[in-house]
């Protein structure tokens, strides 16, 4: 009965839904086992915060939290961004697991980390020290070094003074001169290659003279002292002669030597070689055989001898170039031969000293003689108060002019042997052969004179106002000879005792005559 009774008694519970499943939660973390990863450890469940990098899943999501490097360039973004990993060891792409590395300041561009190299001027901070490595402009001139000199920026934009960026030209070859850089004026002869072309201006001195004109050219050497340079400008009027330049020394050539704006040249003798004199005659003395002497305007009042072969000409001619013996002698005295006297009036001599006196205006004991475009006037003489020949000489376009001979050849006197071109002959005197003498009877020296061309009229003598052949031969060639009243007495005459006896008639203009003391007339 007992055994019924507790069949038929519930127990306890008896009547009542049964209870769901117990949850277990050992962690207590709020996170039921099956759901929290680790039920044992209260700091791992789903939301968790999880820790970068300490090799644990807090979260239970399957990985670590890791220090990200987006650019994977093996360091992690200094402000500390994570990316969620799919294990624990956080060294994965993209993942940094040396917490030394998270000092990427740019985390985004691989070549930036603080190992990185710096590239001089793109104004970014490649090694994150907070700078940058700049081009150097040291003297702010807006083109950098180029030698790749750099300075050290302490922001990363090179623009600070003295900074140039990679955009900017590297190209100025002084880095220390604002003055100096491609884009500069070049300044000539400052001895600066001041646009960085690799070359100078330099004044060109073409003569070489230390004296430049106003020429520029391109010089490798920078000190300008090279041939055919100077640094300085010196204003050389003429850059093809060396000896022309300021405060060079005048010569006589006509020339502006001295660069002063005038040839100032007056009263100068000049020898070839440049040297030149104020006195004529020692310049004759410094003269050697062959030299040539140029004689610029003037009157010089020297009784000159010419010692040497050598050519005396002048400059400007015989009307502006005047030789006045000063009745102190003959003008001019020629003891050499193949001398050449061009140029000059010859005046004022008394002729050279013996018996009696020779040759006023010129004596020639000489052969060769070239006397050329010269005047000789107002001389005067015993023989030849003009000139007088011993010797040979040529006589090309000379006016012998008021000349006068106390015995022969009021003009010319010739003992031995002259050719005349061009002869003009007036107003000459004498006692014999107003205009010429030729030839000494007494001493038995003969004279030849054959003149081609020129005039013979207005001279006037004693015996025979045109010529007076003592021994020898006269022949003119196309000679303008005056008739009696212009020549004075009978135009030609001699001595008969010497062969002579010529006839009274006289030649007309331009006539061919021949006369000698041989055939004893004139034909």
């Amino acid at each position: 009965m007992l055994l019924a009774i507790l069949l038929a008694c519930p127990g306890p519970g008896a009547g009542a839904a049964p209870d769901a499943a117990a949850v277990v939660d050992q962690d207590g973390d709020g996170s039921p086992a099956g759901v929290d990863c680790d039920d044992l450890d209260a700091a791992r469940s789903p939301g968790e915060a999880d820790l970068p990098n300490n090799g644990l899943d807090e979260d239970c999501t399957g990985g670590d939290a890791c220090f990200a490097d987006f650019d994977q360039d093996g360091y992690g973004a200094a402000d500390g961004s994570l990316v969620a990993s799919d294990d624990l060891d956080c060294d994965d792409d993209g993942e940094v697991a040396d917490l030394a590395r998270i000092t990427d300041c740019d985390d985004h561009a691989p070549r930036v980390h603080p190992n990185a190299e710096e590239a001089p001027g793109d104004e970014v901070d490649a090694d994150c020290d907070g700078g940058e490595l700049c081009w150097a402009d040291a003297d702010q001139d807006e083109h950098a070094d180029a030698t790749g000199a750099t300075v050290v920026s302490p922001d990363p934009d090179c623009l600070d003074p003295g900074e140039a960026r990679d955009i900017d030209p590297d190209d100025d070859c002084d880095d220390t001169d604002p003055t100096v850089h491609p884009d500069a004026p070049e300044i000539v002869g400052d001895e600066r290659d001041a646009n960085c072309d690799g070359v100078e201006a330099c004044w060109i001195d073409a003569d070489g003279d230390g004296w430049p004109s106003t020429g520029i050219a391109r010089s490798e050497d920078l000190a300008c002292d090279g041939p055919g340079e100077a640094p300085d400008l010196a204003s050389d009027c003429d850059d093809t002669d060396p000896a022309i330049h300021p405060g060079a020394d005048e010569r006589c050539n006509d020339l502006d030597d001295d660069c002063t704006g005038a040839a100032e040249d007056d009263g100068l003798v000049s020898l070839g070689d440049g040297r030149t004199y104020d006195e004529l005659g020692t310049a004759l003395t410094a003269a050697a055989a062959g030299d040539t002497l140029t004689v610029c305007d003037g009157t010089w009042r020297e009784n000159v001898v010419v010692a040497r072969t050598m050519t005396l000409r002048s400059l400007h001619g015989a009307d502006v170039t005047v030789i006045d013996g000063a009745n102190l002698g003959a003008a001019v005295v020629v003891a050499a031969d193949r001398v050449v006297l061009e140029g000059f009036t010859l005046t004022g001599g008394s002729g050279r000293a013996g018996a009696r006196t020779e040759g006023g205006g010129l004596y020639a004991d000489a052969q060769e003689l070239t006397v050329q475009d010269c005047v000789v006037a107002g001389n005067a003489a015993d023989r030849g108060g003009g000139m007088l020949i011993r010797g040979s000489a040529s006589l090309v376009r000379v006016e012998l002019r008021d000349n006068v001979a106390t015995e022969r050849g009021g003009g010319l006197f010739v003992v031995g042997r002259a050719h005349g071109e061009d002869v003009d002959a007036s107003g000459n005197q004498a006692a014999s052969g107003g205009a010429c003498a030729l030839g000494d009877a007494d001493a038995e020296q003969d004279g030849v004179l054959v003149l081609d061309g020129g005039t013979i009229e207005g001279n006037s003598a004693t015996f025979a106002g045109a010529a007076w052949l003592d021994l020898g031969s006269l022949q003119l060639l196309g000679v303008a000879v005056g008739a009696t009243a212009t020549n004075g007495a009978a135009a030609l005459g001699g001595r008969r005792d010497a062969g002579g006896g010529f006839s009274a008639e006289e030649p007309g203009a331009a006539a061919t005559l021949e006369c000698s003391t041989e055939s004893g007339g004139c034909l």
